[in-house]
């Protein structure tokens, strides 16, 4: 017996524990606005024994006790009069503000009188109560979560006319909090309040998204949304709360694709690992090896070492003018050969047949077409009329026979034609000797002819005649004689080569 009173007692105690929690955390971040604010009623219960009710403001006084006391001062509770066919409660809150909840407290022993009652919110009706099953210890809240000003309690129904309840509390969230004021705001940018309906920001602390300021934006995650998302493949968003990728951009290591993957490197992972010795992992930064495979060039392994050419950086250079290191370090070309090799590696001997610097000499007569040598040119033997070592001059014999022909030929060219001006000379000095002495036609025995190249018998007189030069012979001045009209006034039909030729004056 003494047990389950005990019982019964804690039971007792745990609800009440219970209830005030809730109390205490609904209150926590809101408060009453309604306390004492301008109000009115439509009527007010008097007894026979001229007692009244309460009037608008004993509602609204903080006095949350359920059990009327008409004899209290003031009175605890509002009561219409019995014969008010549309009775009306309202408070003024002074301003719009965000109502979150408001709560009211029914009479107790007497919650039946609140069916068929409207509560409403600047004209906008929040709760119309149709029976007292939704009651809780004469006590019901209303979530609101709406702006307004005017708080309406009306009734409309005729078989309970009158509205009888001890307190109406509207509750607003305290900066910080919305809703229903358990809802914490968002970051909001500079610390500002959100809204105290919806929570909306007018704009968010650097990371977190619109309009609560509560989600991380695109392109961050994380508890504070402080970190930033990693490269996620096609500009995907990464999961806001871990940042992991479904898939990442090429060069990137996966779930966060922040760090290069194996092979890349570089700021954006957009560069590939050079060849490092046994395929070792360049550094992800700056994409140096430890060292180099064979032919490459440190520290980056992606560039041949002087000497050395090709894809892989596999071959060698060839003999190239100035070293080896001098060939491209791409296709291995050099600038020039050193001996006899072949451009453009500079790596095979001469063809067949040709010797020297980049084989651009071809081998002289060797006899037999033997092949001379590669460097040199040299052959072992030459062809008939060709001396050693290279085969590609004449004997000493056939130098001095070719080297006589010239100076002969060009003695007789040069003769002949000292013959033709000397013949062509004397012949115009006779024709002019003829005019002069036309009975001289007839030659002494002792005249000498000549014949000039053209096949005209020139006479040429002897030197011991001399030809009448007297002043009154009757000549002309031949000091210039134009040679076509002489031999064009002459009696012979032989024609010479048209020319005039300025001469000396003659003594005729």
């Amino acid at each position: 017996m003494m047990a389950g009173r005990v019982c019964q007692e804690i039971y007792k105690l745990c609800v009440f524990t219970e209830i005030l929690i809730l109390c205490f955390g609904q209150s926590t971040h809101m408060r009453n606005i309604a306390l004492n604010k301008r109000c009115g009623i439509s009527s007010r219960y008097v007894t026979s024994y001229n007692l009244s009710s309460g009037d608008c403001s004993a509602v609204i006084n903080g006095n949350t006790n359920t059990v009327l006391h008409l004899n209290s001062n003031p009175p605890n509770c509002i009561h219409t009069a019995v014969n008010d066919l549309s009775p009306f409660w309202w408070v003024d809150l002074g301003q719009e503000v965000a109502i979150s909840v408001i709560t009211i407290y029914g009479r107790n022993e007497y919650i039946d009188r609140m069916r068929c009652v409207n509560v409403s919110v600047d004209g906008k009706v929040v709760k119309r109560f149709v029976d007292r099953n939704v009651w809780s210890n004469d006590k019901y809240s209303i979530t609101v979560v709406r702006r307004g000003q005017v708080v309406n309690f009306t009734k409309d129904c005729d078989f309970e006319e009158t509205m009888n309840f001890c307190e109406v509390q509207v509750w607003v969230c305290d900066d910080g909090w919305y809703g229903d004021c358990t809802q914490a705001c968002g970051r909001c940018a500079g610390g500002a309040v959100c809204d105290k309906v919806d929570g909306s920001c007018t704009s968010c602390q650097t990371g977190f998204q619109l309009p609560t300021c509560k989600v991380c934006t695109d392109g961050w995650y994380g508890d504070n949304c402080t970190q930033t998302c990693g490269n996620c493949a096609n500009n995907s968003v990464c999961d806001k709360t871990t940042g992991r990728c479904t898939s990442c951009t090429t060069g990137f290591n996966p779930p966060l694709c922040k760090e290069c993957a194996y092979g890349w490197y570089g700021d954006s992972c957009l560069q590939t690992c050079g060849n490092c010795v046994g395929n070792s992992v360049c550094d992800k930064t700056t994409g140096s090896c430890s060292s180099c495979q064979t032919g490459f060039y440190p520290p980056l392994c992606k560039e041949c070492q002087l000497g050395w050419y090709g894809n892989s950086c596999q071959d060698s250079c060839g003999h190239c003018v100035g070293g080896n290191t001098t060939c491209d370090k791409v296709s291995g070309s050099c600038p020039s050969c050193d001996g006899a090799f072949q451009p453009p590696l500079c790596k095979d001997m001469c063809d067949d047949g040709w010797y020297g610097d980049n084989c651009t000499q071809a081998c002289g007569h060797c006899v037999g077409g033997s092949v001379c040598d590669k460097v040199y040119g040299y052959c072992t033997s030459c062809e008939t009329g060709f001396q050693l070592p290279r085969c590609d001059a004449t004997s000493d014999k056939d130098k001095e026979t070719v080297s006589l022909a010239g100076p002969m030929a060009g003695v007789a060219v040069g003769c002949s034609v000292a013959f033709f001006i000397i013949g062509l000379v004397t012949g115009l000095c006779l024709r002019k000797f003829r005019i002069k002495h036309p009975s001289s036609s007839l030659r002494s025995p002792d005249d000498t002819s000549m014949t000039h190249e053209l096949g005209t018998s020139i006479p040429i007189p002897h030197h011991e005649e001399k030809p009448d030069i007297s002043p009154s012979s009757n000549t002309s001045d031949y000091s210039n004689i134009n040679v076509y009209e002489a031999l064009k006034g002459g009696d012979d039909d032989t024609t010479s080569p048209y020319t005039s030729l300025s001469l000396p004056p003659t003594r005729g």
